[in-house]
């Protein structure tokens, strides 16, 4: 109801505040100046940085315990410290930390009716459970962070040891491949070796192998001529032996430097 005297509303306002046990209530007659303060008050599109702040302010204020509510639990809690019923430590601690604030009102909600004697109690336990949910919460993430981070190095140590077997793998492969080549390769060089050396070498060598024994048909007599062309061919055929394997080292070395000019040359194109 709305009314334009003041003395009614006040006295409505001082009857109901002293029959009712919360606080905040809105009386059931109030004046018509207060009730224009108020809709003044909370316009949205005169006062919106007010408006952001109040709504803040009283947000606050609603999850705060008034001071009523406070000095009924600071006068428990003194006479519980005097009885003996707390020790000194949780005394200091009930009284001075602001959790306590947060614990009182969500077991009081605010309300005197919900509040007795024994709600330090109820608030103390109240606390002592939220920190053993926190530390158990702590020690489960940590756990799950530690299980992870084994998890990941056991997985980066599985990639590494994959990754050095593809590597052996591929080293043994590249080996392989290169003894291959390099076994393709020497028999082509022995094979050209032997067709050069026989055509250099060769054939000029069995010419005169066969020359040196037609020439000992000639002294098939006892004579000291014979003996002499005996010898003689005998040291011939020696030195025939070694002008022919000397021969042999000459021709398999210019192969071998011929291909491997080619080889470089190759390389090189292939490089560029």
């Amino acid at each position: 109801m709305l009314t334009s005297n003041n003395a009614i509303a006040n006295v409505s306002k001082k009857y109901e505040s002293n029959r009712s046990i919360q606080a905040g209530h809105i009386p059931a007659c109030i004046s018509a100046d207060l009730f224009g303060a108020v809709l003044w008050l909370n316009s949205p599109f005169q006062m919106q940085e007010y408006q952001k702040k109040k709504l803040l302010a009283d947000c606050y204020a609603f999850l705060k315990p008034n001071r009523i509510l406070l000095d009924k639990y600071i006068q428990s809690l003194d006479e519980a410290r005097a009885s003996d019923k707390i020790e000194e430590k949780t005394f200091l601690f009930l009284r001075t930390h602001k959790v306590v604030l947060d614990s009182l009102m969500d077991i009081t909600q605010g309300d005197y009716a919900r509040f007795n004697s024994s709600t330090y109690l109820e608030v103390y336990e109240d606390i002592q459970s939220k920190a053993h949910k926190q530390y158990r919460d702590e020690v489960a993430s940590h756990k799950r962070t530690l299980q992870e981070l084994e998890d990941v190095k056991a997985h980066e140590i599985e990639e590494s040891k994959e990754t050095s077997q593809t590597i052996r793998n591929l080293r043994n492969r590249v080996r392989s491949l290169e003894d291959e080549k390099r076994h393709s390769e020497e028999k082509k060089i022995n094979r050209w070796g032997w067709f050069v050396t026989l055509v250099v070498a060769g054939i000029p060598y069995f010419i005169l192998i066969v020359g040196i024994e037609i020439v000992k048909t000639n002294f098939a007599d006892i004579s000291w001529k014979s003996a002499y062309g005996i010898a003689g061919t005998i040291i011939a055929t020696a030195i025939a032996g070694v002008i022919y394997a000397k021969a042999k080292q000459w021709c398999f070395r210019k192969v071998r430097q011929y291909f491997q000019k080619h080889k470089n040359a190759n390389d090189k194109k292939d490089g560029n």
